[in-house]
């Protein structure tokens, strides 16, 4: 009896080794087949590398959003991804510049050599990357090869809006303007809601305050004004712009190259409202503008001086309408406005946007260059009035 239990236990042992045996090769067969269809996908994404601009397939990873799932497809030859397993397939590392940490950061020992790493500014000036004490100086050293911007220098210029994209997009001519005109009863308006961290937003803060002492009595909405952020909103638009004649389209810095915001685009142009723009360079303003569309602030002496002139077009509608003249054309195109300014400011460097993507400059590359110092780059060729420190 006593052999007969010790055979028993012998042949259940030898079945659960057995067991143990088979799921292990298939966990290791599973692992290994996996591994070797990734390893397969890798080679045929590379290998398209070297294709034709049309058929090659463009990877980039985004690498700021470690939680996302999935990959997105944007174009027939690019596709992005958030699979951080994906890297050593991956085209190009994309970066955004509030995401980046020390600790989580793909450094320099994971990279192929022939990976482009692209740094996103976002839409920031570099007063407010001081502001959020986020120095770059730690990812200098040749870590980048292009950046993305709105800045007119960068790599891949993502800007906010462009004098093209509004003469294609906006509806024009004689009654769209005489629909917009009709529509106005009250002076200016500012929506705003950064007054505080910087030197740039006080600034402007100071300048509308004398505005309002010069007599130019505006609406006010925002943070800024008792959290006044009730704006009534029809197909889009905020009501409350399109009544008025004048928006203060005041950015949060001073002379930060090419920083032109949707205060002067949206707020402003696609709302019918005449942009008085403070922050910009006059030179930066007019490169990207439709011709007399907006006040520049700095042409005048004084916040008071300005106030005279906002008097005076209040009352003198065929000045005012001025203001509205490159919308009644509506045979204008964006070549021949950039040759109009160009007449008129003949050392004007006129920017004239090619919609390049970073996926089209990827299926273009062929040599990646090296940023030896984004520091240098962003922050030290800016004029010292765009810093944002006091």
């Amino acid at each position: 009896m006593h052999r007969k239990r010790l055979l028993i236990s012998a042949v259940l042992l030898i079945n659960l080794a057995c067991l143990l045996v088979l799921s292990t090769f298939h966990v290791v067969s599973k692992d290994w087949s996996e591994s070797r269809k990734m390893g397969q996908k890798a080679d045929q994404w590379n290998k398209t590398k070297n294709s034709p601009p049309n058929d090659r397939k463009i990877l980039i990873l985004q690498w700021h959003n470690a939680v996302a799932v999935g990959d997105k497809v944007v174009s027939r030859n690019c596709i992005i991804t958030h699979n951080r397993s994906r890297i050593k397939e991956a085209d190009a590392i994309f970066f955004t510049q509030n995401r980046i940490s020390k600790e989580d950061m793909p450094w320099k020992y994971y990279r192929r050599s022939d990976q482009i790493y692209v740094w996103w500014a976002r839409y920031e000036t570099p007063s407010i990357i001081e502001c959020w004490k986020n120095d770059l100086r730690y990812i200098d050293e040749g870590f980048f090869n292009w950046t993305q911007s709105y800045r007119h220098d960068a790599d891949v210029i993502v800007g906010f809006s462009d004098r093209g994209q509004v003469l294609s997009k906006l509806s024009r001519g004689k009654k769209v303007v005489d629909d917009i005109l009709k529509n106005k009863n009250k002076l200016a308006i500012w929506m705003v809601s950064g007054c505080r961290t910087r030197k740039g937003q006080k600034l402007r803060m100071q300048y509308a305050m004398e505005l309002d002492k010069a007599g130019i009595k505006f609406s006010r909405y925002g943070y800024c004004f008792n959290h006044n952020e009730s704006q009534p909103r029809v197909s889009g638009s905020v009501v409350a712009l399109t009544e008025h004649k004048f928006y203060f389209a005041f950015e949060n810095s001073l002379h930060c190259k090419d920083y032109i915001t949707e205060k002067f685009w949206q707020n402003s142009l696609k709302n019918g409202v005449v942009p008085i723009v403070w922050g910009p360079t006059k030179e930066d303003i007019l490169s990207v503008a439709p011709l007399d569309s907006f006040i520049f602030a700095e042409n005048f002496e004084s916040p008071a001086e300005l106030a005279k002139y906002l008097k005076f077009l209040d009352e003198n509608d065929e000045e005012y309408r001025k203001y509205f003249k490159w919308r009644e054309d509506e045979t204008m195109t964006d070549e021949r406005m950039v040759e109009m300014i160009k007449e008129r400011y003949p050392n004007l460097d006129v920017y004239v946007n090619k919609r390049e993507t970073l996926c089209d400059k990827l299926l273009q590359n062929n040599e990646p260059k090296v940023i030896q110092s984004l520091t240098d780059w962003y922050a030290n060729q800016e004029p010292i009035e765009c810093d944002g420190r006091f």
